[in-house]
């Protein structure tokens, strides 16, 4: 599943996309952060209903609209990368 627009996919749908976390020297802290994205990188074509999933994957049925997807899309998106320069 991925991690920023919520969509289940196959195994081959998601990837472990990292980045390496600003300022971090010390072995003692991590050095990078990880989220699972839609390997496509189509997450807002995902939640606007624009783009299906492959078979095996699906979207959950919300209640939802179309802005506040977005909405959670973005902030999830926004917390990725704030860990990633924090």
């Amino acid at each position: 599943m991925c991690s920023i627009c919520l969509t289940a996919h196959p195994a081959s749908g998601v990837a472990l996309m990292t980045a390496r976390r600003a300022g971090r020297a010390s072995a003692e802290e991590y050095a990078s952060a990880g989220e699972y994205f839609c390997s496509d990188l189509a997450c807002p074509l995902y939640v606007r209903g624009r783009r299906r999933v492959a078979a095996g994957g699906a979207r959950m049925a919300e209640s939802l609209g179309t802005e506040q997807r977005v909405a959670r899309m973005r902030a999830n998106l926004a917390g990725f990368l704030g860990r990633v320069v924090r």
